[in-house]
């Protein structure tokens, strides 16, 4: 076994072991990998190989990772039941099946619904329609009859019955599909092979054990160039392997003459598909032009700007923020958010649409054709990496979509933001000769709000409170809260400074662009509301938006209004990239590149309103300059924010139709307008696995 570069015996060593421990058989070939800047030159995707796609790539999820991928195996909905009771912790309920196409595999998704007695059907004709399902991996059992219908049965541990039984979920919407394999053989579009250079081929393994033919899964990646053939990877999934999940096979590419075909074969020992391996999309990396950047975009949820100490909070919250990204890069001292929701808010932060422009608040259909940030990187042959903790930026909710790699971690289980900057690190280790884009994001900072026992102590002697230093409006009640807030910030500082340190060891750090925001703020009873998403004050809807790295000027402060949708826009100008069609955002580079003495200031871009909208209302709000407004359906409220920046003089103002309230109507009948003309995809369901559902639960946005 050889690695791609050679680097490492050891790291080749240990590879193999871990091929060895999945039951898989490995050939390869190799030969001198490429050297000097490297690029992701070309992905063989879907449409290479001849396979159906839409307006994105089909991404597909083992475990916690999703990787995108040639085919997706295809499900067929064949039977749905709309309501059944829990009978002590059991579901049982009769299904009339559609035919299961052989060598297909069943699968359930369910939603529980907290009523003691089953809907009308009316009622479940809207829940199925429009509720979100999860998908059950186990804890439920399908017995098939020769003729008349199936009994489907339901445990209720299963579906997180984790309420007070008088509470507890009563019964189950559930339907099932019919997974059946990929097609056996794919062939690729003549391509022509970098010399030198190396591909990548991905391959997961959705599950084995008894399903699994007894001889295995045989796989194989062939390059045919004319008359000459190749063997790149011959594999066997052996059964018994009952640890499914992705596997990268990488390969130095063999000095032949092109054009070539990639021929990649894989069925169960009698010859017929199987439905337990997947192909990823194969890469094929090579040396690339001298642009060297790379991009890091950190996103620290619920984060106040106005409660980090390098944006002028009097408590010592980011001291590693301050010192290594705000004192060498660009602050912006007045950036807001579209909304103060997590999904709908990282939707604008990667498609540059408004809450009311998306045409599935907080969701990214495969159908939908507004493009991704991170699609736009791919195509600039940047290798793209998230890693994230799900709830509302879940995969499955579209935000995996232009990432070769995504994973999630879970809120309940795992450590908020521990693994995911650990995974970071090992990913800038394993790509720092490669072109990249690597999003990181956490909840460390979300309600509820944890701490280890080295940071309880800080912020607890009250002192700061009664002598007026930190917001009198905070109700008493809440200083504790507040408090315990702020200890947060500061453990994420710390895992961010880890990061930062990585990039200093590995060289990177001047070569990187660095990118902290958040998504939104958090309400602390300064307008007598608590959390977010059902408030518009500023401490919901300011964020903090610094950049840091080659050619960003240092220790600058810009204090013009910009949004989160501008970000997208920012980066790709900052890379030297395309900007434009990413919806409302406009580049902010201007603001932000290095000048000489002798260069003019940088004129601010023009004013333009900035969207925002209220959760779970028909409330929209424009922000230009100084002046801020919110559009109810009967009034509106207008703050002058450079005379009362905390809001404490709200204005009830005419509905101006040529005013900011005009520009409000503009903007949300050119949405509905475009939605009208465009309705393909706003109807897909999006399912989610349980765990998924549990980090919902744990962060307020389910009962």
């Amino acid at each position: 076994m050889c690695t791609r570069d050679g680097r490492s015996v050891a790291l080749a060593y240990r590879w193999s072991l871990a091929l060895a421990s999945l039951g898989l058989l490995i050939t390869t070939a190799c030969s001198r990998g490429p050297v000097g800047p490297e690029g992701v030159t070309q992905r063989l995707r879907a449409e290479d190989f001849g396979q159906p796609v839409a307006e994105h790539a089909p991404m597909l999820a083992i475990g916690r990772t999703a990787r995108e991928v040639i085919a997706v195996p295809e499900r067929r909905q064949i039977a749905e039941v709309q309501g059944a009771l829990f009978e002590d912790g059991i579901a049982q309920m009769q299904v009339e099946l559609e035919p299961v196409p052989q060598g297909a595999t069943v699968e359930l998704e369910v939603m529980a619904i907290g009523l003691p007695v089953l809907m009308e059907p009316v009622v479940r004709d809207g829940v199925a329609e429009h509720g979100r399902y999860v998908r059950l991996e186990r804890g439920w059992d399908l017995e098939r009859a020769d003729a008349g219908p199936a009994r489907l049965t339901v445990e209720a541990g299963a579906v997180r019955l984790a309420v007070p039984e008088e509470q507890a979920t009563k019964q189950v919407v559930a339907r099932l599909f019919a997974r059946s394999p990929i097609p056996a053989f794919l062939s690729s579009q003549p391509f022509q092979p970098p010399q030198p250079g190396a591909i990548e081929i991905p391959y997961g393994v959705l599950g084995a054990g008894e399903a699994m033919s007894v001889g295995g899964v045989q796989m194989s990646a062939i390059l045919r160039c004319g008359d000459r053939v190749e063997r790149l990877l011959q594999a066997k999934v052996a059964p018994g392997n009952e640890a499914p999940g992705w596997h990268v096979h990488t390969v130095e590419l063999p000095r032949l003459e092109g054009p070539c075909k990639l021929e990649l074969e894989q069925a169960d020992s009698d010859g017929t598909p199987s439905a337990y391996v997947v192909w990823g999309t194969p890469q094929i990396v090579a040396e690339t032009d001298e642009r060297d950047l790379r991009i890091v975009m950190i996103s620290l949820d619920t984060l106040r700007a106005d409660h980090m100490s390098g944006y002028g909070y009097p408590r010592d919250t980011t001291p590693e923020i301050d010192r290594r990204l705000i004192q060498r890069g660009v602050r912006f001292e007045d950036a807001m958010t579209t909304i103060a929701s997590t999904g709908i808010a990282h939707l604008s932060l990667f498609t540059g649409l408004y809450p009311r422009d998306q045409r599935k608040s907080g969701r990214l259909a495969a159908r939908d054709a507004s493009v991704t940030l991170a699609e736009r990187l791919q195509s600039a042959e940047y290798a793209t990496a998230a890693f994230t903790e799900d709830g509302l930026l879940a995969g499955p909710f579209g935000f995996w979509y232009g990432f070769d790699l995504f994973r999630e971690y879970h809120v309940v289980s795992d450590a908020r933001g521990i693994n995911v900057f650990d995974d970071g690190i090992e990913y800038v280790r394993a790509n720092r000769d490669r072109r990249f884009f690597l999003f990181l994001h956490t909840y460390k900072v979300h309600d509820p709000f944890e701490f280890d026992e080295a940071t309880r102590t800080r912020f607890s002697s009250g002192a700061d409170w009664v002598d007026g230093t930190l917001d009198p409006r905070v109700p008493k009640a809440q200083r504790s809260v507040v408090d315990a807030y702020d200890r947060t910030i500061v453990e994420a500082d710390r895992i961010v400074a880890g990061f930062l340190d990585e990039l200093d060891r590995l060289d990177l750090a001047g070569r990187t662009l660095v990118v902290l925001l958040s998504d939104h703020g958090e309400a602390f009873g300064e307008h007598q509301v608590r959390g977010h998403g059902l408030g518009v004050g500023q401490e919901q809807l300011r964020i903090p938006l610094v950049f840091r790295g080659p050619g960003v000027a240092e220790g600058h402060v810009r204090r013009v209004p910009v949004s989160i949708a501008d970000v997208a826009s920012t980066i790709l100008d900052i890379a030297g990239l395309a900007h434009d069609g990413l919806g409302g955002s406009r580049s902010l580079a201007s603001l932000i590149v290095e000048r000489s003495e002798a260069e003019p200031e940088a004129e601010p871009p023009r004013e333009r309103p900035l969207f925002f909208t209220r959760l779970l209302s028909d409330a929209d709000g424009a922000r230009l300059g100084s002046t801020k407004l919110l559009k109810t359906k009967d009034s509106c409220t207008q703050w002058n924010l450079e005379t009362d920046p905390l809001e404490n003089r709200p204005m009830l103002v005419e509905c101006d139709a040529v005013g900011l309230a005009g520009e409000i109507v503009a903007y949300r009948d050119a949405a509905t307008s475009r939605h009208a003309r465009d309705r393909e995809g706003l109807e897909e369901s999006f399912s989610i696995p349980p765990d998924t559902e549990d980090s919902l639960r744990a962060l307020g946005y389910v009962e």
